[in-house]
């Protein structure tokens, strides 16, 4: 009976630490967009942010910023890689 439930827990045990690791942690990746315009504000993340939910959908955009360039604008987010 003892030897049986060591069995189960040492099985359990390996299945979790197995599936822990392989899905424990997401990556995110820098992309950046070129686009008409300037910054909002002269720096907005708040507009970077907006367009990469709408382009990237499943990307779950965060630590967006906002570059100006001569009448464009760059905007780079980490999103999730794939």
């Amino acid at each position: 009976m003892i030897m049986k439930l060591q069995n189960i827990l040492l099985v359990t045990f390996a299945l979790f630490a197995l599936f822990s690791h392989g899905y424990g942690r997401i990556q995110y990746c820098f992309r950046s967009v070129t686009l008409p315009g300037l910054c909002p504000n002269g720096y907005s993340r708040k507009s970077c942010l907006e367009e990469f939910t709408r382009r990237f959908p499943s990307g779950m955009p965060r630590d967006c910023t906002c570059a100006n360039h001569v009448y464009t604008r760059k905007c780079t987010c980490k999103i999730v890689c794939q």
